[in-house]
């Protein structure tokens, strides 16, 4: 980004802060631990987590035309399945591994964005 943006680089660095809180809570889960639901009609914590990965991938690829490859997609396919309930959880090496690879790809985000946004008139 060719200006310091300090509002856009707080919301950043508290976006990565709290990417970190929810894989160091998903992180020492058990596979049982995935399973639990709050309630027989809510998702359950595997569930939720995959949610949230394939939510913000899909924000990426499908909203902003990013691309991931197979494997990223592979997890916007599994949030899909997410929605049913019952459906396998992944294991929390994989979970986690999913929050990572996005925060990886687009942990540097605020420049892709600014770019994105000037290149489709994106408002700030």
């Amino acid at each position: 980004m060719a200006e310091d943006n300090f509002t856009l680089t707080t919301y950043y660095t508290i976006w990565k802060e709290y990417q970190e809180h929810i894989k160091g809570a998903i992180a020492p889960l058990t596979a049982e631990q995935l399973v639990l639901r709050a309630t027989p009609h809510l998702r359950s914590v595997g569930e939720n987590t995959m949610h949230i990965i394939g939510a913000r991938i899909g924000w990426f690829i499908i909203t902003l035309g990013e691309e991931f490859g197979e494997e990223m997609s592979a997890y916007l396919k599994r949030n899909e399945v997410a929605l049913r309930q019952g459906t396998p959880i992944p294991t929390t090496a994989e979970l986690v591994q999913g929050l990572d690879h996005h925060l990886a790809t687009h942990g540097g985000l605020p420049g892709s964005l600014e770019s994105r946004r000037h290149a489709t008139n994106l408002p700030r």
